[in-house]
């Protein structure tokens, strides 16, 4: 599991939740794979199998202003060391660009 997950007893889940990992009946069977979102009828599947908790992707909470400002200044910091040297050269000021909105979308 790359993010972060937490276990949640059955009666806590609702439709909409992200599996974190399969969930296994007491045979060791799969019945929903990891990254499932669970629905109305997967619940009363895991309710009738006896299921006691499964491990979801906890929802991400957007960054507030105030932490997408520090995120992309960071991120342009980082970025013009890195080309501090080189901004000025054809292609690469369109290079910076490109890494920088990278960067913003995928912050981990």
């Amino acid at each position: 599991m790359s993010q972060t997950s937490q276990i949640l007893p059955l009666a806590s889940l609702q439709p909409g939740m992200r599996l974190a990992e399969a969930v296994r009946d007491r045979f060791g069977n799969i019945m929903l794979t990891a990254d499932t979102t669970l629905t109305e009828s997967h619940l009363a599947a895991l309710r009738q199998r006896g299921i006691a908790s499964v491990r979801i992707v906890p929802e991400r909470i957007p960054p507030s202003a105030e932490e997408l400002a520090a995120m992309r200044a960071s991120a342009e910091a980082r970025l013009r060391q890195i080309f501090r040297k080189t901004l000025d050269l054809p292609g690469n000021r369109r290079l910076f660009e490109v890494l920088l909105a990278y960067r913003l979308e995928n912050p981990e």
